[in-house]
């Protein structure tokens, strides 16, 4: 699963309470088991999810919208909170029908394409139909603002690791100790996450002993990317774990998190591997320059640049005393930017303010 789907999870149980009570509506695909990853954890966390199918291009999806409207009529939702483009263009139109408030949790979007172009402008257009919208960066907000969106309808509302990540569930070691330095990349292997770049980045550094690579996750891109390792003679060094449910020990045995992406919001993997007090090195893209500080908690490099990302690397191979004080910087870092209350007071705060507006009140007092 991907950032977005963790902050829907974190949402939907981290808010739950006497008077906010959640339900989630998963579009669908039969060629795609990420709504499963999706549906598994929130069932494992009692919320209950509504599968809306999808079989056609993001324009054409007017059916659903009804579908959606019909739902939350069924089951007196009070606010319609989105994530993702696909989710925002139908829901504003459900939104609409059904006379309920809607909001979004702006994430980002991906630009490779003329499709995923018309996709984001699609969205903005969208948006600017929303009640409320959660840039989960500065440079998103600004983005928002460049697109005439009222600057009274935006809250910036930066990602936090999940409830229960932190550095006192940290024990550090040493990693100037070590005669192997564990690097690691988390996430979806696709051409956007800049996986051909690590690898290709890795491919130099061949000769050198001491570092492995874990390339945690799944996507488009895995079998290709495991081809590539094999034709480079990389299959002592890179190893695929494929998607994994518990990151916690992955996290306490890496030492150093790679993010080599070409478009990121605020990537929530990065401030999970914080909590850990992992050495961080990213691309300076989205929000991980508002994140990171170069060569005081991370390293940022530019996307795309293959010898940059692995001079990066080579750094702290040579360093490796580096790699703990990036760390020990992070876990600092990271403690104050994220504040949970302060994260679930804001996102109460628009509700209510959005609820109050619209009269929309649950009998007995409870909002969905």
């Amino acid at each position: 699963m991907g950032g977005a789907e963790q902050v829907l999870i974190d949402i939907c149980t981290s808010l739950r309470n006497d008077r906010f009570q959640f339900e989630a509506a998963i579009f669908k695909s039969p060629d795609k088991s990420m709504h499963c990853q999706l549906a598994e954890a929130l069932h494992s966390r009692d919320v209950k999810v509504h599968y809306i199918t999808m079989k056609s291009p993001i324009y054409t999806h007017g059916c659903e919208a009804f579908r959606i409207a019909r739902l939350m009529a069924r089951q007196d939702i009070s606010i319609l909170h989105c994530h993702g483009s696909r989710a925002n263009v139908i829901g504003v139109l459900a939104a609409k029908i059904s006379g309920t408030p809607v909001i979004s949790t702006v994430h980002g979007w991906i630009t490779d394409s003329r499709k995923m172009m018309f996709y984001k402008w699609l969205d903005l257009q969208a948006l600017k139909h929303h009640d409320w919208l959660l840039p989960v960066s500065e440079r998103l907000r600004n983005e928002l603002l460049q697109h005439h969106i009222d600057t009274n309808r935006l809250t910036l509302l930066r990602n936090i690791p999940p409830a229960g990540n932190g550095s006192k569930n940290v024990t550090k070691h040493s990693t100037g100790a070590k005669d192997v330095i564990q690097l690691g990349y988390v996430g979806r292997i696709s051409k956007e996450k800049g996986i051909d770049c690590l690898l290709a980045a890795m491919k130099i550094l061949n000769s050198r002993q001491s570092c492995n690579l874990h390339v945690i996750g799944d996507g488009p891109e895995r079998q290709s990317a495991e081809q590539r390792v094999q034709e480079w003679g990389l299959e002592k060094k890179v190893f695929f774990h494929g998607y994994v449910r518990d990151m916690e020990r992955y996290y306490k045995m890496l030492d150093v998190l790679i993010l080599p992406s070409f478009t990121e919001g605020t990537p929530l993997v990065v401030l999970e591997a914080m909590t850990f007090g992992l050495a961080i090195i990213a691309t300076r893209v989205g929000g991980i320059p508002e994140i990171l500080t170069d060569g005081e908690n991370g390293i940022i490099v530019n996307p795309g640049s293959t010898d940059e990302l692995a001079a990066a690397i080579a750094y702290l191979l040579d360093k490796p005393e580096r790699i703990d004080d990036l760390g020990n910087s992070a876990i600092q870092r990271v403690s104050s930017l994220c504040n949970r209350e302060e994260w679930e007071r804001t996102l109460c705060m628009v509700y209510s303010n959005l609820v109050e507006s619209y009269g929309k009140y649950i009998h007995g007092g409870n909002e969905r």
